[in-house]
C-alpha cells in the first residue's frame, strides 16, 4: 500500500475489510475454522478407508453423498474467504474514485456514527454503494451502546472477549472497568450478591480495582462512603463506559475517532477562514461562509489559512482587486477598488463616500495601492 494511501483520511475505509479477515483469524471463528479443518480430515479419511471395501450400490451412493458434504463445506470457506479479499480490492480500487463517491461515502458512515440506520440504508441503496461491513461493525456496536444505556454489560463484555487478543495489544481496560461497574450495581442492590458475583470475575481485574471493591464492599456497610468512593456509585459512569466502547471500537477496526465528513469541513473551513470572519466590521456573509455564525462556532478552534501573496476583496462591489481593477486609498487610509469608486463618483458628482467612517472625498484624493 503506497504511503499516500495511508496518509489519506480513507485509510481506514481500505483497511476494514484486512481488520475484520485478522479478527476472523484470532478468535471464534478461527477456532471454528480449526475444527472444520479437523472434521473434513477426518470425514475424507473414512471416506477414502471405504472406497476399496464398497460392495453394494447403497455403500457406493453413501460414499458419494459424504464426498459431495466435504466439497460443499470447502466451498463455502472458501467464498467466505473471497468475500472479503474482493471486498479489500474493491475499496482500494475506491481510492482513484471522484470525490462525490468519497462524499457520499463520508454521508453514510456519519449517518451510521450517529445512529441513523435507516437514513444511511436509504442513501446506500440510492446511491449503490456497497459499505455493508461496515455498516454490520456500526449496527453490532449500536446494539452494545443500547445494553450500556440499559446498564447491561452482557453484549459488551462479549465484544471483549472476541477482540481480546487485539484489546490486549493495546493496553485495554474495558473488560476492567465493565466488571468493575456491573459490580456497583450489585453492590447498590445487595452486597452478597455483588461479592460473589466478585468471586467469579476477579480473574478479569487488576490489583488496583479489587481493592476499590474490597473499600465499596466495606463502606457500603458501614454507612458511611468517603469522597473518593461516593464517584464510582455515579450514574453517568455509564456514559464513561460507552464513551470509552467507541474510542475501543475505532482502535480495534482503525476507525477514524471523528466523522470523515466533519474532518472534511474542518479543512474547508481552515482554507477559507482569515483573521478577519469574526470581526463584524469586515465581515461578508453573503459571500464568506465562515462570516456566518453557526459556522464561527465550528471555527472558533481552527487554525487560519495561511498565505503567501494578498487576495484583496472590494467592500463595495465584493469584486477582487487585482492589476485590472486595482485598489484605491481614501485620504482616511481605507482602501476600496477603483471601478466601485469610479462608479460612486459618477452619481455623487466626482466624490466617494466611505463605508467605514461615514466620511466624503473627492476622488481626484484618492491614491492607487501596489499589491505586494
Amino acid at each position: 500500500m503506497s504511503l499516500a494511501i495511508e496518509q489519506s483520511i480513507d485509510y481506514s475505509y481500505i483497511r476494514l475489510p484486512f481488520e475484520v479477515i485478522v479478527k476472523c483469524m484470532n478468535i471464534n471463528e478461527a477456532l471454528e475454522f480449526k475444527s472444520t479443518r479437523k472434521q473434513l480430515e477426518h470425514d475424507l479419511t473414512i471416506t477414502l478407508s471405504q472406497i476399496a471395501h464398497i460392495n453394494s450400490s447403497e455403500k457406493a451412493d453413501l460414499v458419494i453423498e459424504r464426498i459431495r458434504a466435504i466439497q460443499k463445506a470447502l466451498h463455502e470457506n472458501q467464498e467466505h474467504e473471497k468475500q472479503y479479499v474482493e471486498s479489500y480490492l474493491q475499496r482500494l480500487k475506491c481510492e482513484e474514485c471522484g470525490n462525490e463517491l468519497k462524499l457520499q461515502r463520508s454521508l453514510i458512515d456519519n449517518l451510521l456514527r450517529e445512529g441513523y440506520f435507516k437514513t444511511a440504508q436509504k442513501l446506500i441503496q440510492s446511491y449503490q454503494i456497497q459499505v455493508l461491513q461496515k455498516q454490520e461493525i456500526i449496527l453490532e456496536a449500536n446494539t452494545i451502546i443500547k445494553d450500556l444505556k440499559n446498564r447491561s454489560i452482557k453484549n459488551a463484555f462479549k465484544w471483549y472477549q472476541q477482540n481480546s487478543s487485539k484489546l490486549k495489544k493495546l493496553n485495554s481496560s474495558f473488560q476492567n472497568d465493565l466488571v468493575f461497574q456491573q459490580y456497583i450495581e450489585y453492590l447498590k442492590q445487595d452486597p452478597t450478591m455483588a461479592l460473589n458475583y466478585i468471586r467469579d470475575y476477579q480473574i478479569y481485574m487488576n490489583q488496583e480495582s479489587i481493592q476499590k471493591c474490597m473499600g465499596c464492599l466495606l463502606f457500603i456497610k458501614q454507612n458511611t462512603m468517603p469522597p473518593q468512593y461516593q464517584q464510582y456509585f455515579d450514574d453517568k459512569r455509564w456514559e464513561l463506559l460507552i464513551r470509552q466502547f467507541k474510542q475501543e471500537l475505532y482502535d480495534v477496526y482503525c476507525f477514524p475517532k471523528e466523522s470523515p465528513l466533519l474532518s472534511f469541513v474542518k479543512c474547508g473551513i481552515t482554507t477559507l477562514k482569515t483573521q478577519y470572519c469574526d470581526q463584524p466590521d469586515y465581515q461578508q456573509v453573503n459571500r464568506c461562509p465562515i462570516c456566518n455564525k453557526q459556522m464561527q462556532e465550528l471555527s472558533k478552534d481552527l487554525l487560519t489559512t495561511q498565505k503567501l501573496g494578498s487576495t484583496w476583496i472590494c467592500r463595495i462591489s465584493g469584486e477582487l482587486m487585482d492589476e485590472n481593477n486595482p485598489p484605491m486609498m481614501l485620504p482616511n487610509n481605507q482602501v476600496y477598488s477603483q471601478k466601485s469608486l469610479l462608479q460612486m463618483s459618477e452619481q455623487q458628482n466626482g466624490q466617494v463616500h466611505c463605508l467605514v467612517t461615514k466620511q466624503t472625498f473627492k476622488i481626484s484624493e484618492c491614491v492607487r495601492v501596489f499589491l505586494t
